[in-house]
């Protein structure tokens, strides 16, 4: 310790004769902000116009157009040279813009299916089946039949009519 202290003496005593030539140097404070204050006001610029532009984006796929159904007796009657298709009397659609439309031609039901029962799950509380690759409860609709009851190895549905048809595992 002793020559730490030694070699500290010698030191103040050779700057108190020798004074440095240069000027005392002036603190500065200290700035913690890392980068140029311009930065978080440009993020949050560009944040928003980018809002802005999935917003649109969303909305033009989301045009609402009214469309209203307005019988063909209604509409001013047009006569036409050319040879027409007798039609019975289908509705004309226009929509809001004024622009005619051609009502969607009717779906046809799917075929009717066999119903086939595939599996059972058969519980005190509540069971449930797999009829023609749709799981049903007691209540539920199938086609044309509402499930009447589920047992251990067979289903019961019954027609609107009060006709019933029993489906059974393995047939």
């Amino acid at each position: 310790m002793s020559l730490i202290n030694d070699a500290l003496k010698r030191a103040l005593e050779s700057q108190g004769k020798n004074p440095p030539n240069a000027p005392p140097l002036i603190p500065t404070p200290n700035d913690s902000r890392i980068g140029p204050s311009w930065h978080l006001p440009a993020m949050i610029i560009l944040l928003l116009a980018a809002a802005g532009v999935f917003i649109g984006l969303a909305s033009l796929g989301r045009v609402g157009t009214k469309i209203a159904v307005v019988e063909k007796s209604l509409l001013p009657q047009v006569k036409s040279t050319s040879a027409s298709v007798a039609l019975s009397n289908p509705p004309v659609v226009i929509a809001t813009d004024g622009l005619p439309t051609i009502p969607p031609a009717p779906i046809a039901a799917p075929p009717r299916r066999e119903l086939k029962l595939q599996g059972i799950v058969y519980d005190s509380r509540r069971s449930w089946a797999v009829v023609g690759g749709q799981t049903v409860f007691v209540g539920d609709w199938i086609g044309d039949f509402r499930v009447k009851e589920i047992s251990r190895d067979a289903v019961t549905l019954q027609a609107a009519d009060g006709s019933q048809k029993k489906l059974a595992l393995g047939k």
